[in-house]
């Protein structure tokens, strides 16, 4: 099984790499955001599939090959979107094979991979889109996957950093239930650098963060039959709700059977997404009472997270609303830039956050108060 911390960061560069094209059949980037409900704040920027090369072991199964430094070779690349709109309305006539309502409106992705052949396995699919952090992201997950190795999963990351999702399998009790789950991702602000931990700040433009989904197929799974010979596995309920077990007789174990008709029932390979939402945090930006003087002036205190968005603070000593010329409050800095934020004169400053050199937040953040 190749880990899939080893997959993220090259997926995220080749984000950058290849342009976004899509087969004729695949769903516009305006029908994905209207699947999953997306509100405006969030940006879909492309899909990407990829299959490995498989080689066979020193048993004669097929593996995932790997080069010298144990990461896997890549058989195929493209910009393909192997996800599809699911429309309850089109679709409810195959929903005895598996359930196909969303989980919002009338309309869900769901994952679009063959499967029950070796060479439907070891090959993921995914999904990017983009958000300005911080914030809350929130979506909704329903998974019909399940291996003998339990190996074929839903992961999410954010700037390339693996949120541990690892959604796999039916519902835990084994009746072959499949259900929509929630799940919620605070996006932390500034560029989250995977190499070191340490959150990267610019004072440009707002911070970008990128979503991926990916459903990811491993290694092709093998058992042994009762003539002891190394046979494939299909994806498949197997080892969930209910088998017979030769060693008690035959008798159903792990649930009736009922359980394991159900799992039977649901199992489709695939994995849906649905109800996006994108809860923003809003920058807050406080003057303070001076506390300090020193030979009579009086330093500044601005407190404000506009770093964690990589924005900016602007001010004026005259109460006027600052613009894209005032002055920018940055007490990182030198100590030279102190020069304009010393108070000798009773004035009123007034601060406000700008998302760039030359455009203020919109709806507008600011904080005034006056010295005497």
């Amino acid at each position: 099984m190749i880990a899939m911390n080893k997959l993220f960061p090259s997926l995220l560069i080749l984000f950058f790499v290849l342009s976004i094209s899509m087969e004729a059949a695949a769903p516009k980037p305006t029908d994905i955001l209207a699947a999953v409900d997306a509100p405006s704040t969030i940006t879909y920027l492309g899909a990407m599939y990829v299959k490995y090369k498989l080689e066979k072991d020193e048993d004669g199964a097929y593996v995932i090959a790997t080069d010298d430094y144990w990461d896997p070779i890549i058989d195929k690349r493209t910009t393909e979107c192997k996800w599809k709109v699911q429309n309850f309305e089109t679709d409810k006539d195959k929903a005895s094979k598996v359930p196909y309502n969303p989980h919002l409106g009338n309309t869900c992705l769901c994952s679009n991979l063959d499967t029950g052949s070796k060479d439907n396995d070891a090959q993921y699919i995914a999904l990017t889109f983009q958000v300005y952090g911080p914030g809350v992201f929130g979506f909704w997950y329903r998974t019909s996957t399940y291996s003998a190795y339990m190996s074929d999963y839903l992961a999410v990351a954010v700037d390339g950093v693996d949120m541990n999702l690892n959604a796999e399998g039916y519902d835990e009790a084994g009746d072959g239930s499949v259900t929509w789950e929630y799940y919620t991702i605070d996006v932390p602000g500034g560029m989250f650098d995977p190499e070191d931990g340490v959150q990267q700040y610019s004072h440009s433009s707002p911070y970008e963060h990128e979503i991926t989904f990916i459903f990811y197929k491993d290694d092709p799974a093998y058992g042994w039959n009762d003539k002891d010979k190394m046979v494939y596995t299909k994806d498949g309920p197997e080892g969930i709700g209910w088998e017979n077990d030769p060693d008690i007789g035959g008798d159903p174990y792990w649930g009736p059977k009922s359980a394991y008709e159900t799992a039977l029932k649901n199992f489709g390979n695939c994995v849906w997404l649905d109800g996006f939402t994108w809860d923003p945090r809003t920058p807050t930006l406080f003057i303070t009472q001076p506390e300090e003087t020193v030979e009579d002036f009086t330093f500044l205190d601005l407190q404000s997270d506009a770093s964690d968005f990589g924005y900016l603070i602007k001010y004026t000593t005259d109460g006027s609303t600052p613009t894209k010329d005032s002055p920018v409050f940055n007490p990182d800095m030198d100590d030279e830039l102190y020069e304009g934020l010393l108070i000798d004169t009773p004035c009123t400053v007034k601060a406000q956050i700008f998302t760039n050199a030359s455009t203020a937040l919109s709806p507008a953040v600011t904080a005034q108060a006056t010295f005497t």
